[in-house]
């Protein structure tokens, strides 16, 4: 297929030579981001909040615990005696990003003659935003040194292993040097959360592959069936009851002990995308704008260990 003819092909898929491009509707937005939160088991487990204009709080009410009181007439109760309803006020401030690729023509043909192309990009892109968002969400940090190879991706927006670090109320788990997940890690990380939240439905560990191979690797030590099953197989793990679950991008050496929907991404409102046929290049240039943002939403159901 010579280029004229290809370039005939992608007009009637909807693709001219004319740059073209802009705001998404709401049906297009809305289809992309559950596309891309769909591409990722862990994001499609998390709090997704949409349609941002400035910012938006992450509102949660709960109460203080041991607030019941004998009843009777004569009881009284001083301004202390009383328990107010916590509130969290966490909050998503979006920040523009974006997202460029390039698609040959080449690649285009081969689609355009299968399956149906639109899909087919959609797919690629949310794909590949998914991938960045969830590495980003665990790893970004404004604060990156220059020289960080990938100083220009991590500098975007502070994740959520930066915002837990700062926050004043943290539960946080310092390892040292050990690396003794079965003996020492994973115990001393559930005593550091309070005891009301150990009964959470979905509350796990998450941890990179590293911990993951080398947690397995202690139970397989034991002499047991147990072991050989660790040795032979690779059946889902659990501590104490809780699953061990891998995160992919999470540092070496760090464990998150919380719910997945304790973590939180937020979307802007606005997104956009452009397309560009670049005959030069032999490529179709696309580009992607959105903004983002991530966040934990209850520090109290949160450990964190590095």
């Amino acid at each position: 297929m010579t280029n004229e003819q290809l370039l005939a092909e992608l007009k009637k898929a909807g693709i001219t030579t004319d740059t073209t491009g802009g705001l998404l509707t709401v049906e297009q937005y809305n289809k992309f981001i559950t596309s891309a939160v769909a591409m990722d088991t862990f994001m499609n487990k998390i709090r997704v909040e949409r349609n941002i204009g400035t910012s938006r709080e992450l509102n949660l009410m709960g109460v203080n615990s041991r607030i019941l009181r004998a009843a009777g007439e004569t009881n009284t109760f001083a301004d202390g005696d009383l328990s107010a309803v916590n509130t969290s006020k966490k909050t998503l401030v979006p920040k523009k990003v974006r997202l460029a690729r390039d698609i040959s023509l080449d690649e285009l043909h081969q689609n355009i003659e299968g399956s149906g192309l639109e899909e087919t990009i959609n797919n690629l892109f949310a794909t590949q935003f998914a991938n960045d968002l969830m590495d980003l969400g665990i790893n970004g940090k404004v604060a990156t040194d220059p020289a960080d190879p990938d100083y220009l991706f991590l500098k975007i927006i502070d994740g959520w292993l930066v915002k837990m670090a700062a926050d004043p109320d943290k539960h946080f788990y310092s390892r040292g040097d050990s690396r003794d997940w079965k003996g020492i890690v994973f115990s001393a990380i559930i005593k550091k959360m309070p005891e009301k939240f150990l009964n959470l439905p979905g509350l796990s560990f998450f941890v990179g592959r590293n911990v993951d191979d080398e947690y397995r690797d202690q139970l397989g030590e034991r002499i047991t069936s147990l072991g050989d099953v660790m040795i032979q197989t690779n059946p889902p793990t659990t501590f104490k009851g809780y699953p061990v679950e891998r995160l992919p991008f999470l540092p070496d050496g760090a464990v998150l002990f919380t719910v997945p929907t304790n973590l939180a991404v937020g979307f802007g409102r606005d997104m956009s995308v452009f397309r560009f046929v670049n005959g030069r290049k032999d490529v179709v240039e696309y580009t992607t704008y959105a903004s983002v943002d991530f966040n934990h939403v209850e520090t109290d159901k949160l450990v964190y260990c590095l």
